[in-house]
């Protein structure tokens, strides 16, 4: 008994530490993960500023710590067993000792001895193999939690039960006193008003971290507004179904996002059940066609992950396609008497919208039309006065 507990003991023990390096070896991965994900992704960039030395050794810091937790739990689980082979020993030792004095006092025959002894022994090999077991699950366990932290992460956007269904929209949209804020006290928005007639165009600009994207993002309702009030045609997006909203929605993000798969796919990807003939009119609004019937599988051509056999502007034009399975419209009318937010960076891209929004930390600065807001010494103004001259020093330059 006295070994079993030991045994015991030990297991908790040498248990606790593998868990422990477990965590930190799986944490190790992650970082190592997320490096190579972030040098493929930069290759051009890393290979353009001559950092490939630079990288590499970060990968192989990142790598050695890895491999030194790793290492770490190898030696633990081999020291447990080493422990439990002696302690198992000792125990048949100790065992075979009483045995023998019982056997010279009379009161135990040589026989039983050895029985018991094979007994013990064809005993003690499985409780040492169940408590090494024990500390291979501790170290899966260290998995466990992890993929459980990530479940347990309260959703930020909940349906509630009887959400109602979204007609089509006549594309209202109104933010009442909207404010946001990712984390306590950290506002993206503040006190935002905004009613935008169906049909009308409006254009978002603003400097970097002005609250842009946290605008457009309420309202396909990626997240809810920490205060005030976004609705659609008079509903708030909080009792409508989610899917049904953005069912509603033509997105074409900044960020081009491209899935391993055929062309064909991809361009579908809004509709999975679109026809061919659908598909390749979404093609040739988005001016994708010409390029697509190019290449070797035409429509049917598998896209690397990412898109990276397509250039820059092919992958957005794709992009593009995507978004017009969902609007339907020809390019030069996608957004024709549909509501339209678009966050502008370009001068030449604000001109035409019926309604400029000037966003200045998290609040809307001033609002009005081009020539309205260039006319005035404002916020606006001075964006366009920025953005002529960056456009000025940007002009060709000539290699000696």
């Amino acid at each position: 008994f006295g070994t079993i507990a030991g045994l015991i003991a030990a297991a908790r023990i040498f248990g606790r530490e593998v868990q422990q390096s477990s965590t930190r070896a799986q944490t190790r991965v992650a970082s190592l993960t997320g490096l190579i994900k972030e040098s493929v992704a930069g290759a051009r960039v890393i290979r353009a500023f001559v950092q490939e030395t630079r990288e590499e050794n970060r990968f192989s810091r990142e790598n050695e710590r890895t491999f030194e937790e790793n290492y770490r739990i190898r030696r633990l689980i081999a020291l447990e067993v080493s422990l439990v082979s002696i302690l198992n020993a000792l125990g048949l030792v100790f065992v075979l000792w009483a045995g023998v004095g019982y056997v010279a006092r009379g009161a135990m025959t040589p026989g039983s001895l050895v029985a018991f002894l094979a007994y013990l022994a064809l005993a003690m090999d499985p409780a040492g193999s169940l408590l090494r077991y024990y500390s291979e699950s501790r170290q899966a366990m260290a998995g466990v939690v992890r993929v459980f932290e990530l479940l347990d992460i309260p959703e930020t956007v909940v349906q509630i039960p009887k959400a109602i269904r979204l007609p089509r929209p006549a594309g209202l949209v109104r933010m009442r006193d909207v404010s946001l804020a990712y984390e306590p006290g950290r506002w993206a928005l503040r006190n935002v008003t905004l009613e935008v007639q169906p049909g009308e165009h409006i254009a978002i600009v603003g400097p970097s971290g002005a609250g842009k994207s946290s605008l457009i993002n309420l309202i396909p309702r990626f997240y809810d507004p920490t205060e005030g009030v976004v609705e659609v045609d008079g509903s708030d997006l909080r009792r409508l179904q989610i899917a049904s909203l953005r069912q509603q929605i033509g997105l074409v993000p900044q960020e081009t996002v491209l899935f391993a798969g055929t062309v064909a796919e991809n361009i579908a990807y809004g509709k999975p059940h679109a026809s061919r003939e659908e598909i390749e009119a979404a093609a040739h609004v988005a001016a994708a066609h010409e390029f697509i019937a190019r290449l070797p599988g035409g429509y049917d051509s598998v896209l690397g992950e990412g898109g990276m056999q397509l250039s820059g502007g092919q992958r957005q034009r794709l992009a593009l396609a995507e978004s017009e399975e969902a609007i339907q419209q020809a390019m030069t009318r996608l957004t024709e008497r549909r509501t339209t937010f678009i966050i502008a960076h370009r001068l030449s891209t604000v001109r035409s919208a019926h309604r400029i929004v000037v966003l200045l930390d998290g609040g809307i600065a001033e609002m009005g039309r081009h020539d309205d807001l260039a006319a005035r010494d404002g916020p606006y103004s001075r964006l366009v006065r920025a953005q002529l001259i960056d456009e000025t020093l940007r002009a060709p330059a000539t290699l000696p």
